[in-house]
């Protein structure tokens, strides 16, 4: 990976649910970006609940870009992206996608929420490299 250069502007910190967050900060002309996840990764790795993904699209006023996935982990991840649009104001938002798991022992149907069962939750810490 090429050496990173720059300091890195905290975009936020958002809690992904079922509708779309944006983060309030706008992104600028940057390319490359970090994300820290947090969640209680005790649950998490036992499965004792729900997990989800997160997908990521970039905002430009109202027109939205397609959506990547993000996955929930421990490290700290690092991607860079290529906007389709220079020089017009940009903002990522994120939505959170429950992951279906088939586990023999569970006596419910996967796909219905309404059982009682835990969805384990997780939030997503954003930064932004501002290249100097």
């Amino acid at each position: 990976m090429p050496e990173i250069s720059g300091s890195w502007l905290d975009l936020g910190i958002v809690f992904p649910g079922n509708e779309w967050k944006i983060f309030p900060q706008d992104i600028g002309e940057a390319t490359i970006f970090r994300v820290e996840y947090s969640t209680d990764w005790e649950a998490w790795e036992e499965l004792a609940g729900y997990q989800s993904y997160g997908i990521l699209r970039v905002y430009y006023g109202s027109w939205v870009e397609p959506s990547f996935r993000v996955y929930p982990q421990k490290n700290i991840l690092v991607f860079s992206y290529t906007p389709m649009f220079q020089d017009i104001p940009k903002k990522i938002g994120v939505r959170r996608i429950l992951k279906y798991r088939p586990r023999p022992h569970r006596k419910y149907n996967l796909k219905d929420f309404s059982y009682s069962s835990t969805i384990l939750n997780w939030s997503l810490r954003l930064f932004a490299l501002q290249k100097t």
